[in-house]
């Protein structure tokens, strides 16, 4: 009877690992689509940037922790400070 109990909770622990995982990949998903809509919506306010708020923009994005392997979402209000 322990043998059976035992693998019952084994299983229930399985099954919260596999909704865990499910649920971070939707997130994440979620997320990168958000993120991807926002770039694309903030096209034309880039094309209307200055030289010099181009280069500071340019300078943010470089710096970003996305281009080094991070998932860090950088918002329009800190460059703007």
């Amino acid at each position: 009877m322990f043998a059976l109990v035992s693998n019952h909770g084994l299983d229930q622990i399985d099954a919260q690992e596999a909704e865990r995982g499910r649920l971070a990949r939707e997130l994440h998903d979620n997320v990168g689509h958000w993120v991807a809509m926002i770039s694309i919506d903030a096209e034309p306010i880039k094309q209307g940037l200055s030289a010099s708020e181009k280069l500071a923009l340019h300078s943010v994005e470089t710096h970003s922790p996305r281009r080094h392997g991070g998932h860090g979402v950088l918002l329009f209000a800190e460059f703007s400070r």
